[in-house]
């Protein structure tokens, strides 16, 4: 992935990470593992929005293994200050029109986050990720007059960033997208 990476913002790259054959099989076994958790007594936890939550604690643990084995190399290309990574923590975001959701400028919570397109279906128009720069003072959020950037999701596109940067959800306006959010730590 290095080799194709660019970076459209400072801090912020893009990148292909995933065969689109690989993002449906996915995406399926997340729906199914989701389905069948309660009748199963499998753990199954929903953030705050709705979404599926913590999947290292629902069997996804391999898999953030794998990815952390996959970025570990282009994190040391574009953010060589960051020597050591480990995808810990992971999440399912799922957008559509008539969803009730509240999308505000923020900070994640870790000190590396990882994006990638998962589902879009093709009439999908909205629900891009808006990147903001700073502002003045560090603690204010910036305002959509510090828009530096705005992504269009693709299946198979990954996004990664400090947990630091500000940013956005925006709104969507048809269609569906889905993507898995991981979170990594950078220091041991």
């Amino acid at each position: 992935p290095a080799a194709v990476a660019a970076e459209p913002a400072p801090g912020v790259f893009a990148f292909p990470l995933l065969t689109a054959a690989f993002c449906t099989r996915l995406w399926e076994e997340l729906l199914h593992y989701e389905s069948q958790a309660a009748a199963l007594a499998l753990p199954l936890q929903y953030r705050h929005d709705g979404n599926l939550g913590n999947l290292q604690d629902c069997g996804f643990g391999p898999l953030l293994d794998a990815l952390t084995r996959q970025l570990r190399p282009l994190v040391a290309q574009f953010m060589p200050q960051h020597t050591y990574v480990e995808c810990y923590h992971a999440f399912v975001t799922r957008n559509w029109v008539g969803r009730e959701a509240d999308f505000v400028v923020h900070r994640d919570k870790s000190e590396m986050t990882f994006n990638v397109c998962l589902q879009r279906t093709d009439d999908c128009q909205g629900s891009t990720v808006s990147f903001f720069g700073t502002v003045d003072d560090p603690d204010d959020v910036p305002s959509d007059q510090h828009l530096v950037y705005q992504h269009r999701h693709e299946i198979g596109l990954a996004l990664f960033h400090t947990g630091q940067s500000w940013h956005r959800t925006d709104s969507i306006v048809r269609g569906q997208r889905g993507s898995l959010i991981v979170w990594a730590r950078c220091s041991e």
